[in-house]
């Protein structure tokens, strides 16, 4: 990887200065070429530093269902499920008539449950029947309303449909094809207190009850800016990385498609900008195809096929989520750098 050009690093580092985040992974495609930054350090929940390098894995949060979604593609590729199949098919518990394309867009009728966290191992069954037993609210396909349980049950349904785990999964499909060797769903047998953690809402430490999670499918998966960089570029170059079609020519296109006929802004894995930014986290220089999605732990994902870009950013900053201009503001100083840069 090069070197980022100096606005971008600058404007990170004053990220850190102002005490927005404690540090950040950055890696960045344009035209063909790829860039990284990082700096900083975390302390984990034994408050021990970790000096932040570019193999250093951190809970990506939402990006999660990005790769979550993906990997349910990949089956329908393989001719194990469809998308408009009856998620009841898969999970006889499951009392709706939901496909599996509405729980990927967020349109199956459901609002987000109260006072439901996320499980450690020995919880993830009742916190999947308490998900089955969740009301809708409204009748699919009439809103978009961002169900992020929803995507457990699209992890319940790849492993049913594969019979292999979403970590199997993933290594099979993605991470050993790409060469993602930082990124894992599976951290429970990584030691408490060695591995960074989301810090709470004002950046004044990690956030202890997020240590030893179930894996979920909807957050929590551990990769690093340079490994997610390698799955975007792969979705902008057709399914291809390097000598190797990860997924077809024609699943990638799917992936990067508006699937809602421009009411949602949604392809079936990530968000799409529009003509607007109807989510607020794209920015100005990024065309209405470009599209992404950003996590509660401050970090996004964002490819734009159309001017050949892709940008990953990882933080364990909630604080810096909780503003998304810092993301709008991060694509629009990437790209015009980088168009400077050539």
């Amino acid at each position: 990887m090069l070197e980022c050009p100096k606005a971008i690093v600058q404007h990170l580092d004053a990220l850190i200065q102002n005490g927005i985040t404690d540090s950040y992974s950055l890696a960045l495609y344009y035209e063909g070429n790829t860039y990284e930054a990082h700096k900083g350090s975390v302390r984990s929940s034994t408050g021990a530093a970790i000096a932040v390098q570019p193999n250093t894995p951190f809970n990506i949060g939402s990006v999660t269902k990005i790769i979550t979604a993906s990997l349910v593609v990949k089956l329908a590729e393989k001719g194990q499920l469809s998308l408009d199949d009856k998620v009841s098919a898969f999970i006889p518990a499951y009392r709706y008539p939901h496909t599996i394309r509405q729980l990927m867009l967020h349109t199956a009728g459901f609002a987000p449950p109260e006072g439901l966290s996320w499980p450690v191992p020995e919880q993830l069954e009742p916190f999947k029947a308490k998900i089955y037993n969740h009301p809708a609210t409204t009748a699919a396909d009439q809103r978009a309303e961002y169900y992020t349980q929803g995507y457990t049950v699209l992890m319940e349904i790849a492993e049913e449909a594969s019979g292999m785990s979403l970590e199997q999964l993933g290594h099979k499909y993605l991470f050993q094809p790409l060469g993602m060797t930082d990124t894992t769903f599976e951290i429970s047998g990584w030691t408490p207190g060695t591995y960074t953690l989301p810090y709470d809402g004002i950046n004044a430490g990690p956030v202890k009850e997020l240590e030893g999670l179930a894996v979920t499918g909807d957050s929590g998966l551990y990769s690093t800016a340079s490994d997610l960089l390698r799955f975007a570029v792969m979705l902008i170059s057709g399914g291809q990385y390097g000598e190797k079609q990860v997924f077809s020519p024609a699943a990638a296109r799917l992936m990067n498609s508006e699937v809602s006929q421009g009411r949602f802004n949604k392809t079936p894995t990530m968000w799409v900008k529009g003509e607007q930014d109807l989510y607020g986290c794209f920015g100005d220089l990024l065309s209405p195809f470009a599209m992404g999605h950003p996590g509660f732990s401050g970090c996004m994902l964002v490819l734009d096929p159309s001017i050949s870009f892709a940008g990953v950013l990882v933080t364990a900053s909630q604080k810096l989520h909780a503003d998304w201009s810092n993301y709008r503001r991060l694509w629009n100083i990437a790209i015009g750098s980088l168009s400077e840069h050539k």
